[in-house]
């Protein structure tokens, strides 16, 4: 074949488009503490950024400080809480962390100012989202929802290896990411310039005094609390240090590593009762002594995957870096070995707040003339623990609706207050023709409407943000009452001034509340 020019040539051109990110420092420095928990950012201008691709990072530490010394150096499975008195932690967002928000253009004053954020995006993204996405993201969490199956508790704190012989880690950085549009409706854009609106500068305020480190998994948590047995060992094992799991001289088969607690590195107290006559020998020898919460650090993991060969099919065997029990002779061994998880004295360190922001490359811009957003007001108070609550807001002319939020005991992250029915009137005129009774149709019909107005969807009829501690399946994790939302909702019409709100509640005695305001707003270059 002949070739006759250029023309007859096909010439493939692969353009490969690369994001740019840009991290810029809070201007404050230093660890963020309770005390110390204000942090401010400058976007200067210059150039454009896709704001809803944007983030911040809370750059975290775990310390941790061994309990029980001995058997080498552990790895701790440690995460966060949120602080409540209640036994059944809440599950929370990162965006939970902020506790209040601002944002201002240099041109054109304040964007957004809005209190009790945590509050907000909280009970706003419970009944937002199924549970399906609450599962899903929960990884990326700086708190983790207690999984319904496997009900094992992990976090983004330790690099845990659950076979094989690479020790775990602590993770010398964890990043606690929010992104920009979870705080800022605003921010839910994918192009913002600065060169036309001017430098941006955010204020955060953080719920520092709300987060404690914890352990996760401690021995009680261990499901099922069969797997914290092993088998018998006998004379052939040598010394005290391999064990498989199961009982006596029966072996527990592991389908699936999820189901399995250990990981390298891992620091155990074993307990094990020492036997002169393991194999059945005629002149049993003298036992071992017994064995009592010896520590030990596990060095590998071995795991046989399910198969046709029932006799080691899912068995599951751990080395320690250690013996942990004494040389065996002639016919000693130990029987009733068993194993409690090691613990620790956690404490988490948020060492620095950093702003992730991409930028946008000249030919991605589209140079939009205006950013559609909603933002919110909040009016705070107290209901004095009154059974039979009302009061009269004030409410903007522009706001279209009341999302009502009541706390319950000093948690005052959930709107747990267990209301059982509500009745609203805008300037005299009632919103409904009857009671809302909270979780019948109407109930759902109006949060429904509420949520469409402020731009979500109803996904989530449970109406619970799940459980961070709690053990029994899905039984257990979205049921306990003090991590219900129940939100007050009312939509309402645009008028030319302030117009007033009249709300009545039945149940429950009302604590504290916050109100919040949705307002539709235009950014105008």
């Amino acid at each position: 074949m002949e070739f006759k020019g250029l023309s007859n040539f096909l010439s493939f051109v692969i353009i490969y488009k690369m994001d740019k990110y840009v991290k810029v420092l809070s201007v404050e420095s230093g660890e963020i503490t309770a005390t110390d928990n204000l942090r401010n950012f400058r976007i200067p201008a210059g150039d454009v950024y896709s704001l809803r691709d944007s983030f911040i990072n809370l750059n975290c530490t775990m310390d941790v400080v061994e309990t029980t010394a001995g058997g080498g150096n552990g790895v701790y499975n440690t995460g966060v809480q949120w602080v409540t008195n209640q036994l059944n932690k809440p599950h929370f967002d990162n965006v939970a962390v902020v506790r209040n928000a601002s944002l201002k253009s240099a041109r054109q004053g304040v964007i957004e100012s809005i209190r009790r954020v945590d509050v907000l995006k909280q009970n706003m993204g419970i009944p937002s989202e199924g549970l399906g996405q609450v599962l899903d993201k929960s990884y990326i969490n700086i708190n983790q929802i207690a999984p319904p199956i496997q009900q094992q508790n992990y976090s983004l704190f330790q690099q845990l290896n659950k076979t094989g012989t690479i020790k775990s880690r602590n993770a010398p950085i964890t990043p606690i990411s929010i992104r920009l549009s979870d705080i800022y409706d605003f921010c839910d854009t994918d192009e913002y310039d600065t060169v036309r609106g001017g430098e941006l500068s955010m204020h955060l305020e953080l719920n520092r005094a709300k987060l404690v480190a914890v352990q996760n998994m401690l021995t009680a948590a261990v499901h099922p609390a069969q797997i914290l047995s092993f088998m018998d060992i006998a004379t052939a094992a040598g010394v005290g240090n391999s064990i498989t799991v199961g009982a006596t001289n029966v072996q527990m088969r592991i389908t699936d590593l999820a189901q399995s607690p250990y990981y390298v590195g891992q620091k155990l107290l074993i307990n094990a009762t020492g036997n002169g006559n393991e194999t059945g020998a005629p002149n049993p020898a003298v036992p071992p002594a017994n064995v009592v919460n010896t520590p030990a650090v596990i060095s590998s993991i071995v795991w046989t995957k399910p198969n046709a060969a029932q006799a080691t099919s899912g068995k599951l065997t751990l080395t320690f870096e250690s013996a942990w029990g004494a040389t065996l002779t002639g016919t000693q061994g130990y029987e009733a070995v068993t194993a409690t998880v090691a613990i620790c004295t956690p404490t988490l360190r948020m060492n620095e707040a950093e702003l992730v922001l991409k930028r946008l490359n000249a030919n991605e811009v589209r140079g939009y003339d205006s950013i559609n957003y909603t933002t919110f007001t909040c009016e705070e108070g107290s209901g004095n623990n009154n059974a039979s609550f009302q009061n009269l807001f004030t409410i903007e002319p522009r706001a279209n609706q009341a999302f009502m939020c009541f706390a319950a005991g000093n948690d005052d992250l959930l709107s747990s207050t267990a209301i059982t029915s509500f009745r609203c009137a805008l300037n005299n005129i009632d919103i409904t023709d009857r009671d809302v009774v909270v979780k019948s149709p109407l109930y759902y019909d109006r949060l429904a409407q509420s949520l469409r107005g402020m731009g979500r969807r109803f996904n989530n009829g449970v109406m619970n943000t799940g459980s961070a501690t709690a053990t029994g399946g899905w039984g257990a994790t979205f049921t306990y009452g003090f991590n219900a939302s129940l939100p007050l909702v009312a939509s309402m019409f645009a008028t030319e001034s302030n117009k007033f709100l009249q709300v009545r509640t039945g149940g429950a005695a009302i604590g504290a509340y916050q109100l919040f305001k949705s307002i539709p707003r235009v950014f105008t270059y």
